[in-house]
């Protein structure tokens, strides 16, 4: 079998082939060095607060050496090592580090190096720079994660990730489902309804993101469970995004529809994550069939 290693492009970060010869594909290089001659020189910097950590996965078949963050002086600021998963078949192996820049002292631009030699084979792979500060104006955090696994990472290790990203949750809109009972002088009667919110989430400030921002928020609102600073979102169906873009100007900006993932009908206050709507929890069953003080789940009721 031949030697590989995989980079999911759900990371929270854009990986690049550390290489020479770069070519013109999104996956080729960096965006700045993308830009062409006619458009404005326009450079980005992903934001990352330095309080905020992440899980982060890769498969090889070569055992990786561990992830080295690079200062703007080219000197490593820290390394993250890798664990083994167990999972894999054969050379193939997943690996885990954990992303923690805490203890990075110093704001500033920093990349992530990535490489995996063995012998004759070498591969290596560079971020996006990274812009490392204590705060940042607009940037939310992103968690993510999958309940089966898919876009290239082992989500059943219980990998969760989280992604940063200059956005904002805006133009709230109100509507409901109605189902209605109308009789033949069309007197109408509600028979159930539904209020729900929707709303649109942009991405990027005044001067815009680089396009690869928006590719990973893209890939991200594919797994099952997103969350926007701890509220579980989900877009809506059939929301596609809506992509800015100024002629000559290498930066973008977009937006696309979300809805909560769970329609609340209150507002609640709970030591636990909010409880479903319509769900209930536990209840005590004491039968001779079921036995005296039995606590059976229930995950749903009909009322009539």
């Amino acid at each position: 079998m031949s030697n590989y290693l995989n980079i999911p492009l759900v990371w929270p970060f854009k990986m690049l082939p550390n290489t020479a010869t770069p070519g013109i594909h999104f996956d080729d290089d960096w965006a700045c060095e993308q830009i062409k001659n006619f458009e404005m020189p326009r450079f980005y910097q992903q934001k990352w607060k330095r309080s905020v950590t992440t899980k982060l996965q890769i498969t090889s078949t070569i055992e990786p050496e561990d992830l080295k963050l690079y200062d703007i002086n080219r000197t490593v600021a820290k390394s993250f090592a890798w664990t083994v998963t167990g999972i894999g078949t054969g050379s193939e192996r997943t690996y885990e580090c954990t992303y923690d820049v805490t203890d990075v002292a110093t704001d500033g631009y920093y990349w992530l190096y990535l490489k995996a030699e063995l012998l004759s084979v070498l591969f290596e792979a560079i971020s996006e720079p990274i812009l490392i500060k204590n705060s940042h104006r607009n940037v939310l955090t992103i968690t993510y994660k999958n309940s089966v696994n898919d876009f290239g990472v082992i989500w059943t290790t219980g990998v969760e990730m989280k992604f940063m990203c200059e956005c904002g949750i805006m133009d709230w809109d109100f509507a409901h489902d109605r189902n209605a009972f109308v009789d033949q002088v069309h007197n109408v009667k509600t028979l159930s309804a539904a209020p729900y919110r929707t709303a649109k989430l942009y991405i990027g400030e005044a001067p815009g993101v680089a396009p690869y921002i928006v590719d990973i928020m893209n890939r991200i609102f594919c797994c099952d469970t997103v969350k926007i600073e701890g509220l579980q979102y989900e877009t809506t169906e059939g929301a596609k995004w809506e992509v800015n873009r100024v002629k000559g100007y290498p930066l973008v900006g977009a937006s696309i529809e979300i809805t909560p993932a769970r329609n609340n009908s209150s507002l609640q206050f709970n030591d636990e994550d909010p409880i479903a709507p319509g769900t209930v929890i536990m209840y005590n069953i004491d039968t001779d069939f079921f036995g005296a003080g039995s606590i059976v789940g229930i995950t749903d009721f009909e009322q009539t």
